[in-house]
């Protein structure tokens, strides 16, 4: 009997790209759990499944035909979906807008198996080899370095940790809602070092707490 798990697993869309790319890569996700010395997290091990949540739209509310972005579409067939043609481009579709949250698990076009999982640590303790395994890499510059990963590149004579700093707060840092049993109950940022340059959103009237310098932790996972 299998201890196997899937979950489902959001990832930027750049983030995303990159994984397509390579078909192997580590991403980091904040740890949110009661951090104990060298636990491991309870969201995700060594072999179990993700599937990579996406936003897109049905094509009809009466049928199971879910078009992405990019105009791929997949079909459900069973309790699989099935790639087909996109029967109109997504802009046209007459359907439901469906965020990446509520994608259905046989709508997943991108599955990834956890290969290795790493202990927690503070997000200002990830290394500049750590980086490296994130997709970050070297970008043909002229002047200062600069580096990317997938569409995104920023250019800086402070190092590639200060690069990383800017990408975790306007990607992984900023404000989120938290619900409870799915209402809206606080807003919670994570940011690299202090909530001085988190960006104002329409906010609803709930509390806000801020936690710098939050615990990560760094998962190995490879396309299958």
């Amino acid at each position: 009997m299998s201890n196997k798990l899937t979950f489902d697993m959001f990832l930027h869309p750049h983030v995303l790209k990159e994984l397509q790319k390579r078909k192997q890569l580590n991403v980091i996700r904040i740890y949110t759990d009661e951090v104990k010395p060298e636990k491991k997290s309870r969201f995700g091990y060594e072999g179990d499944t993700w599937y990579i949540l996406e936003s897109g739209r049905f094509y009809d509310n009466n049928e199971n035909i879910f078009i992405f972005q990019d105009n791929t579409a997949k079909k459900k067939s069973g309790n699989i979906g099935i790639d087909i043609i996109a029967p109109c481009l997504y802009e046209d579709a007459m359907g439901e807008k469906v965020p990446a949250s509520r994608i259905p698990k046989w709508a997943a076009r991108t599955w990834v198996e956890i290969k290795a999982v790493s202990h927690p640590k503070k997000v200002q303790d990830i290394t500049e080899g750590d980086i490296l395994t994130l997709g970050f890499e070297r970008k043909a510059d002229e002047g200062m370095p600069c580096y990317g990963i997938g569409d995104f590149s920023y250019a800086t004579n402070n190092g590639l940790k200060y690069i990383f700093q800017q990408w975790w707060d306007e990607f992984m840092g900023g404000w989120r809602v938290i619900k409870k049993q799915g209402v809206p109950n606080e807003y919670v940022a994570y940011p690299y070092k202090d909530a001085t340059n988190l960006r104002e959103i329409a906010f609803e009237p709930l509390p806000r707490k801020a936690l710098p310098n939050p615990y990560v932790m760094i998962y190995t996972v490879k396309v299958i």
